[in-house]
């Protein structure tokens, strides 16, 4: 019975193991990362913000031809009543005498006046202001969503540069396993020749001296690897425990520079269209010189007080022309050619930087390329290397110091590798982000490929 019962309980008990380990999540793709990030960057949110701003300013413009309505009240108090005093009516009498009769004085408005009406007026042209602000406006938006772009590439170059730290560390530290490994097999082998008289106990020291630096070096990739899990916790808002659940590896990208160019890069996009919306703002301001036509319409909606000469109701065109306003317009003018010169040097500089890092970038991934091929002919020495001194000290031909040596070299060799991967990887990520063709489809294909 109580056999049976140890069985069933064990079976429990693995049972309840396969669940919970059945729901430990693992490690997130790199695309689940990205987009995660790119929805919770503050930084996109305010380029998302600008962005409505920018909109708003245009439809605003084009809301000047809406009619505005205006309800108006008002009480006014006058000194005295405003009258219109005729001259006296004579009628001529038999006997030649002359009736003077005094026409009493006509009121023409009560001293005491209470108004109510309603006005309409619509702007009917605008001197070409309005459709010019209003491309202006355009532009204004398209610059704000190019420039968005250039900050949703840098989030990319950030996120993949934090995850690609992270499958750097968690391949370090498999390099670290791998040595230890092959060190504890030495160990036994090394005992038992110690236990033989075949070997001094110097060797046994240096063997767990090599160890316990080993284990130094793990603590050390196992706290960067919860710092680079807790980096990317803070720029996808997924849990930090979630990236140390499972490992990454590092793979190449494979990349054609003479491919890429910086024209398409969205800083230049953007001061592009920057340009163009300072043109159209010079011309707005050069519009006001010309006159303003507009239609009105007025209804009067409390008559009593009404003088005789006032209508109750009114339409009709009007027409402002500003002639002098203390040279405010001219330094409009001014101010927004200004502008244009601004906007031009920026575009200028902004050119020639992105050339420049162009380059800079197909230079560098030349040089990680090479020294990548490097590495990897570095590796298969120390490959070689460690096995042949292996042999000879199970033989007995060589030192315990030369077998510590080759592994030395070897870990070395396999951690040089690694890193000259990462930097291929940050470099292929730095040529396109220098192109202006990153994008979370674009980094994903490369991975698949």
């Amino acid at each position: 019975m109580k056999t049976e019962f140890l069985k069933y309980t064990g079976l429990t008990i693995v049972i309840l193991l396969m669940v919970v380990d059945s729901g430990a999540e693992a490690r997130p793709p790199l695309q689940t990362v990205l987009e995660e990030a790119a929805g919770k960057s503050h930084t996109l949110n305010i380029g998302r913000a600008e962005l409505d701003k920018a909109q708003f300013k245009r439809h605003m413009v084009y809301q000047t031809y809406l009619p505005n309505v205006e309800f108006n009240t008002s009480f006014r108090s006058l000194d005295e009543r405003i009258q219109f005093q005729a001259d006296p009516v004579s009628f001529p009498l038999p006997g030649g005498n002359d009736l003077q009769v005094q026409v009493p004085p006509v009121t023409l408005q009560d001293r005491n006046t209470f108004r109510a009406n309603v006005e309409v007026t619509q702007v009917l042209f605008t001197g070409f202001k309005v459709p010019r602000l209003g491309r202006a406006a355009r532009h204004g938006e398209q610059a704000a969503e190019w420039s968005m772009e250039a900050d949703k590439q840098e989030l990319l170059k950030e996120v993949t540069e934090a995850y690609d730290k992270l499958a750097l560390l968690d391949q370090s530290l498999k390099v670290i396993d791998r040595a230890d490994e092959r060190l504890e097999e030495e160990q036994r082998v090394a005992d038992q020749a110690y236990e033989e008289g075949l070997i001094p106990a110097f060797d046994l020291t240096r063997l767990r001296i090599a160890q316990r630096d080993l284990e130094k070096q793990r603590i050390g990739i196992e706290g960067k690897r919860e710092l680079a899990a807790r980096n990317l916790e803070h720029l996808s808002g997924i849990g930090w425990e979630q990236f140390l659940e499972d490992t990454s590896e590092l793979s190449l990208i494979a990349i054609d520079p003479a491919n890429l160019k910086p024209d398409n890069r969205p800083e230049i996009k953007a001061l592009e269209e920057a340009g163009r919306a300072a043109d159209q703002k010079y011309r707005a301001a050069r519009s006001d010189y010309l006159p303003e036509v507009y239609a009105f319409f007025r209804q009067e909606l409390y008559e009593d007080d009404l003088s005789v000469l006032e209508p109750t109701r009114a339409m009709g065109v009007g027409l402002r022309w500003n002639v002098f306003d203390g040279f405010n317009r001219s330094r409009k003018v001014q101010k927004a050619e200004r502008d244009r010169i601004i906007a031009r040097e920026r575009l200028e500089e902004v050119t020639s930087l992105s050339s420049l890092d162009q380059k800079q970038a197909e230079v560098k991934f030349s040089v990680a390329d090479q020294q990548l091929r490097v590495s990897e002919e570095t590796l298969k020495d120390a490959r070689t290397s460690l096995r042949l001194s292996r042999e000879r000290y199970r033989l007995g031909l060589g030192p315990v110091s030369e077998q510590l040596e080759a592994e030395t070299d070897y870990q070395k060799a396999e951690l040089d590798w690694l890193e000259a991967v990462y930097d291929q990887r940050r470099a292929a990520i730095d040529l396109l982000r220098a192109s202006g063709t990153m994008s979370v489809d674009r980094i994903v294909m490369l991975e698949q490929n």
